[in-house]
């Protein structure tokens, strides 16, 4: 087992993107995988879960030169942690361990329990959120959908940025960017198996 940890620098901000012409493939912070094979030129490899389970890829090594080679993922093994999101729907607020925030939502959000899925990278992102200079957070274009089992609905996220209908949104300017860091890190070093399928945490809305 492997953990692709060499990717929350500034420049990557929580992503790597492997040897594809799929301008959509991106791979987060923390996705597990097995190494099928490594050569001089790329690591070959076989995702375990999120978006792009069982596909087997390649991809490049963060630092490649005529002595060695150094890779974004490591062999050390990570413990993930189970964490519980509360949103208070009345109040606008939302729970995160010890840790409570002001998140817009939409009045028809419904209530009860949401599966915190595995981010996407969102494309035509606003730079302003990306700089952190100004209130921004390197971690803005990861989105993070939400999913309820009575519902066919897959636009709901939790994300930064503007409001947006039908999701839980941390507005740019409400001054969360820090904010925001600290819930991706702490999402993307959370699992739970539900059905044979790994989510990165629960919502319950109440």
């Amino acid at each position: 087992m492997i953990y692709l940890t060499n990717v929350i620098d500034r420049y990557h901000r929580g992503w790597l993107k492997p040897f594809s012409d799929n301008n959509l493939f991106f791979l987060p912070y923390l996705t597990r995988a097995e190494r099928i094979e490594f050569n001089i030129n790329y690591e070959k490899i076989k995702i375990i879960e999120g978006n792009f389970k069982d596909y087997i890829i390649k991809v490049p090594y963060l630092i490649k030169n005529k002595r060695y080679f150094y890779s974004y993922f490591t062999d050390e093994k990570i413990e993930f942690k189970k964490n519980i999101i509360f949103l208070n729907k009345k109040n606008k607020t939302m729970i995160l361990g010890k840790k409570i925030y002001k998140v817009e939502i939409n009045y028809d959000f419904k209530k009860g329990d949401y599966l915190i899925d595995f981010p996407i990278r969102k494309n035509f992102l606003n730079k302003k959120y990306l700089d952190e200079n100004k209130n921004g957070s390197r971690f803005a274009d990861s989105w993070f959908p939400l999913i309820r089992k009575d519902e066919f609905n897959t636009f709901r996220f939790l994300h930064y940025g503007i409001f947006s209908k039908g999701c839980v949104s941390f507005r740019f300017d409400a001054n969360k960017g820090k904010d925001w860091s600290y819930i991706f890190i702490k999402l993307m070093n959370s699992r739970i198996l539900i059905n044979d399928n790994y989510y990165l945490a629960k919502m319950v809305v109440f």
